[in-house]
């Protein structure tokens, strides 16, 4: 009985560490009937995979907003168990519309790093998209549906590029540390020889 006991316990333990190490972070998106992300909503799937807590929180500000014509889609961040969690600074950007979002990242300002132009008139791609001064999050930035159609599944460029945006927010690209980017290699103060002191500053 012992034995079968020990047993159990071992295989309870074994069955709650692969739980544990199967736990993703994952987000549901408030979708309207036009496809447009609406809001973003982030947790940690349950041991059966469901982002339970998110898809709560969404389907509760679908009720409380009357939008009985958008949908709670949910979807796994990439890196899978090692995917990050947004800071509140790139919360604040993913939970504005397509449209808004989009329009942040067309300012001057931009979002962080992240910009968003317009093409040429007669330009095939409507809007480039880079991060960090590269395009992003393909080589050219371009919005085109055939272009992006590994990331984003819009048939039209403006909520592409928004994707793209959206793409670049939640992989860390549009507010990393300019700090460790462009702080200058620390030197160590001149060390004073002991033969040769420096001279005191005069007491007045």
């Amino acid at each position: 009985m012992k034995f079968l006991s020990l047993t159990a316990g071992i295989l309870m333990g074994v069955s709650f560490a692969a739980q544990a190490q199967i736990q993703r972070h994952c987000q549901v998106e408030l979708v309207d009937q036009f496809n447009r992300v609406l809001q973003s909503f982030w947790g940690s799937t349950n041991h059966i995979g469901m982002c339970q807590d998110a898809l709560r929180d969404c389907n509760y500000t679908r009720r409380t907003r009357n939008l009985m014509h958008a949908q709670c889609v949910s979807r796994q961040l990439p890196g899978g168990s090692r995917g990050r969690v947004p800071t509140s600074q790139e919360r604040y950007y993913l939970q504005l519309s397509n449209h808004q979002l989009l329009q942040e990242a067309l300012s001057i300002r931009g979002i962080g790093s992240c910009q968003a132009r317009r093409g040429h008139q007669f330009d095939r791609c409507e809007y480039y998209i880079t991060a960090n001064h590269r395009g992003y999050p393909i080589a050219s930035g371009c919005s085109h549906p055939v272009d992006v159609r590994h990331f984003c599944h819009y048939r039209n460029q403006r909520d592409n590029a928004a994707c793209m945006i959206r793409l670049a927010i939640e992989e860390g690209q549009c507010f990393q540390s300019r700090h460790s980017r462009t702080q200058p290699p620390r030197t160590q103060p001149p060390r004073s020889n002991p033969r040769n002191p420096a001279p005191r500053p005069p007491r007045f």
